[in-house]
């Protein structure tokens, strides 16, 4: 008798799970999450990063739009920073935040699954536009 084994089957995560599942966090965090997915560096590492040691990482274009959105702070020269009880300081617990965002994943899985995921947001803005342009064009 011959046993045949199957494929893992592919698992794939869509743009809007990854946003449900970041919904918790301020948008500092988020960002810092989501740095995390797209450059590989360690949690640990990117709550030290500073706007002068940032560029000693090979950075993805996805990385580098990421840094592009995050406010700068006038006396810190950390990249990703808080502010508590007036005082502006790293950002903490996130290798923690980036495992409970994984879920039943490892963090090293669900990168490898952020590597593919379905962009249903913009799959969905595109279709809207169009159909907006068809209708604008059968307008005319």
């Amino acid at each position: 008798m011959k046993i045949y084994r199957t494929a893992k089957p592919l698992e794939v995560i869509t743009d809007y799970e990854l946003i449900i599942s970041l919904e918790r966090y301020n948008f500092v965090k988020r960002q810092a999450i989501l740095f995390a997915i797209s450059s590989q560096i360690p949690a640990d590492d990117i709550q030290n990063l500073n706007w002068t040691t940032v560029h000693n990482y090979p950075l993805s274009k996805k990385s580098i739009d990421i840094l592009n959105q995050l406010p700068r702070h006038l006396f810190s020269s950390l990249v990703f920073w808080e502010e508590h009880d007036g005082r502006i300081m790293k950002i903490k617990n996130l290798k923690e935040d980036c495992e409970e965002v994984a879920g039943s994943h490892s963090w090293a899985e669900f990168v490898e699954l952020n590597k593919n995921v379905v962009d249903i947001a913009k799959s969905a803005a595109d279709f809207i536009r169009i159909l907006a342009r068809q209708a604008f064009l059968e307008s005319c």
